[in-house]
């Protein structure tokens, strides 16, 4: 029986072992994950459009959105070594608007052109995309459960210096400002002090940035109140 339970419990650890490297992204050798680029429209004004993409073999899928509430799906997804191109199809004003991405993708950088024909004849434009990867810059939004059975709303916002994590967490329409915020090679942590009913509960922050998600734990410290909850985020800028 205890050897039973020991091959039961080693094979467990080597599932959770292997779902944990199938959620991790080999920047080297894989163009999957979320890219991000400014571009300047025709008026002048500056967009930061955003491409989720997913790499199987020679294959690119994902979605791609000029602004919030205009993604759409991509089409032609080809990588061929370092070379990354996929074209996004979309209605304007009636009319068909096919744009191509082509670009040379060195780890978390692509450089390239976009051709469009939005105004009736093909243009160029330089296109330089940066992926999200390990940093947690931006803006992240989750949901924890209370002790009363209902959830409650949280927002975060980051902002990665070298090693060092600073940003204003908003919770209960509170906004307070992280502390002793620590990130490396995508593990971060912090904590934010509450003061609730002349008791001050620190909750102790710490997961890992994959993409678009941070997954981890929350550790609440004070009054009677200690307990460890189960932390996901997900990127909302």
């Amino acid at each position: 029986m205890k050897r039973l339970t020991s091959i039961f419990i080693g094979v467990v650890l080597g599932l959770t072992s292997l779902l944990r490297a199938a959620e991790e992204i080999n920047e080297a050798t894989s163009a999957s994950g979320i890219w991000k680029w400014t571009f300047t429209m025709p008026d002048g004004s500056k967009v930061e459009p955003r491409a989720k993409l997913h790499q199987e073999g020679d294959t690119l899928t994902g979605t791609a959105k000029i602004r919030e509430g205009l993604e759409s799906a991509i089409s032609d997804g080809r990588v061929i070594s370092n070379e990354v191109s996929f074209a996004v199809i979309r209605e304007r004003d009636g009319h068909k608007v096919t744009t191509i991405y082509k670009g040379l993708r060195t780890n978390n950088h692509i450089k390239g052109t976009i051709e469009s024909d939005w105004n009736g004849t093909t243009q160029t434009y330089v296109w330089e995309a940066r992926r999200f990867s390990k940093d947690p810059t931006g803006t992240w939004a989750w949901q924890l459960p209370n002790r009363r059975g209902r959830t409650n709303e949280f927002k975060l916002t980051l902002i990665q210096q070298t090693n060092e994590l600073t940003g204003i967490i908003t919770f209960f329409g509170n906004d307070i400002e992280i502390e002793e915020g620590k990130v490396k090679n995508g593990e971060i942590s912090f904590s934010v002090p509450q003061e609730v009913n002349e008791d001050i509960i620190t909750w102790n922050y710490k997961g890992k940035v994959i993409s678009d998600t941070i997954k981890g734990r929350v550790e609440l410290i004070g009054g009677e109140r200690d307990r460890l909850i189960e932390w996901t985020a997900h990127r909302t800028d």
